[in-house]
């Protein structure tokens, strides 16, 4: 289809987006549909997504969980589930799943930061 103008959709921008081009970007984990569009035609392919966290941060976070009283925390919901860390209370991820903040102010934490929590290079 020479000089067609193809047009792209991701039905579920939390998973994956697409550009004007059809570049498709990974954000995070499950299934999105893309759709690319010409005219009255139209094609549509599904992508799982599933974002790896990288190593050791899952260990670096349960260590400062057990240092830190996290039984007894205000809010520790998700925190050492099989769910992804980014969707641990007061844990933010970026694309690459890497923890970069930890956001727990007066959640009732007590104890000492191990040296673990070094393990988390992207925390800023």
């Amino acid at each position: 289809m020479s000089g067609a103008v193809v047009s792209w959709l991701s039905n579920d921008v939390n998973v994956a987006t697409v550009s004007g081009l059809g570049l498709v970007t990974a954000v995070g984990n499950g299934e999105a549909r893309i759709t690319a569009r010409a005219g009255s035609v139209s094609d549509t392919v599904a992508v799982t997504v599933t974002v790896m966290e990288p190593s050791g941060e899952r260990e670096a976070l349960t260590a400062f969980f057990q240092s830190t009283d996290g039984p007894n925390w205000t809010n520790n919901s998700n925190w050492l589930s099989d769910e992804p860390p980014g969707t641990w209370h007061g844990v933010r991820t970026n694309v690459s799943g890497a923890v970069v903040e930890l956001s727990l102010g007066e959640n009732n934490l007590h104890g000492q930061i191990p040296s673990e929590i070094a393990q988390l290079q992207a925390l800023e």
